[in-house]
């Protein structure tokens, strides 16, 4: 995460520097929202277990929601009150941001052995989606998925290899924030159209990989809690993503 961290900084003030935005107060956006982002993850780990009546869940480390949806609101705050601009077209700026370090910190995931996935079809030892799962045996012992399917699974059994496909989903989400991005001025498109689309991409992607985990479900529904937070800021982001559009539609 620290790499993800610096690059993201990195490439953000080389943009807003670009922008005509300060540097200094830029970069003090971006110190402050290191402990906003941490709180956010803590916090919502603890929040959304308890809203659903489910235990042990805060340890299963999955802070990135709370993070982001703490990050967002903090920046707003402090473009629109201590920069004194607008905080939709900054966002849009740092749109890439969001993806881009979602998607490193998966990597860490990955090698962590936490947010693994269920047990996928076993027909995917003979076909190319073979890539996409990933077999028990490989996770440590001492990692979060080998001591929670220790003495529980064969080691042959395949697991969907869900860091894996949630890198895949995050390089789609850049790929589609820095298109909207760059191309936002020749469609005419309204600020925070691009932040919409990127939050609405991750979390509705998100929402639907999230079948594919290894998880608590809640009550006798199909869905995790996770899910079902992140299917909230799905909508949230879609009807921001509406008006945007809808008002860029407008004739004046």
């Amino acid at each position: 995460m620290l790499c993800a961290l610096v690059l993201c900084w990195i490439l953000l003030l080389k943009r807003t520097r670009r922008l005509g935005y300060p540097t200094g107060p830029v970069l003090v956006l971006l110190v402050l929202g290191l402990p906003v982002g941490a709180f956010g993850g803590f916090w919502f780990n603890r929040l959304i277990p308890f809203l659903f009546g489910l235990k042990g869940l805060e340890a299963n480390g999955l802070t990135v929601i709370g993070s982001i949806v703490c990050a967002i609101a903090f920046s707003a705050a402090y473009i629109k009150y201590v920069l004194k601009t607008p905080a939709l077209p900054l966002l849009d700026a740092a749109a890439f941001t969001l993806p881009l370090s979602i998607g490193i910190g998966r990597f860490g995931c990955l090698l962590n052995g936490c947010c693994f996935g269920a047990i996928a079809p076993d027909w995917f030892r003979t076909t190319i989606w073979r890539a996409l799962a990933i077999p028990v045996r490989l996770y440590l012992p001492d990692s979060f998925a080998g001591q929670t399917l220790k003495n529980t699974l064969p080691g042959d059994t395949l697991l969907w290899n869900l860091p894996l496909m949630l890198m895949l989903h995050e390089l789609g989400v850049l790929v589609v924030a820095e298109y909207l991005y760059r191309n936002r001025e020749r469609w005419g498109l309204l600020p925070g159209t691009v932040l919409a689309a990127a939050v609405a991409q991750e979390a509705g992607g998100r929402f639907f990989l999230e079948f594919l985990r290894w998880d608590e479900h809640v009550g006798s529904s199909a869905f995790n809690a996770w899910q079902l937070s992140v299917g909230a800021i799905c909508l949230a982001s879609v009807a921001l993503l509406s008006d945007r559009l809808v008002r860029r539609s407008r004739p004046i």
